[in-house]
């Protein structure tokens, strides 16, 4: 938690991994490090830490909720563990669940609203098939191997 805290990126954002012995970033594009906000949240309610990293711990995800904003707002998310180079259902999901804890310790309401964003995000991220379940049900689609509209099985 701490080297998450020490190198906190100067927009608010961390990272999305980080080489703990080394104490450095291993990955910060993305939005991946929104996983922080709601991690540090649980730590803050649990009790865990000193009392000078509570404090660091509440200013930080006031830093992050704000760093994350353009993201949310642009509806380009991407970093989360499930796939760190492309938009995934999951980026939605981690970013409801940092906005709508980060609305508690805060009672900002402009969380709330993020939070409400990122669920229509996710919504319509997850209602799109993907292209390779749009290929299989075209009848024209085939392979360079096979006839038209056959698939192996």
């Amino acid at each position: 938690m701490e080297t998450a805290l020490d190198l906190q990126q100067d927009g608010g954002s961390h990272g999305q991994y980080y080489d703990a012995i080394e104490r450095a970033i291993a990955e910060e594009d993305g939005c991946g490090g929104l996983l922080w906000i709601p991690a540090m949240i649980q730590a803050i309610r649990l009790g865990l830490g000193a009392t000078d990293l509570f404090g660091r711990m509440e200013a930080s995800v006031r830093r992050a909720g704000e760093g994350y904003v353009p993201y949310v707002l642009a509806e380009h998310m991407w970093g989360a563990p499930e796939d760190n180079d492309s938009p995934t259902s999951e980026d939605g999901m981690n970013a409801v669940m940092a906005y709508a804890d980060l609305y508690e310790p805060t009672r900002d309401c402009h969380g709330l609203d993020l939070a409400v964003n990122d669920i229509r995000w996710f919504r319509r991220s997850t209602r799109k098939p993907s292209v390779a379940a749009r290929l299989l049900r075209d009848p024209s689609y085939a392979s360079r191997s096979l006839p038209r509209g056959r698939l192996r099985r």
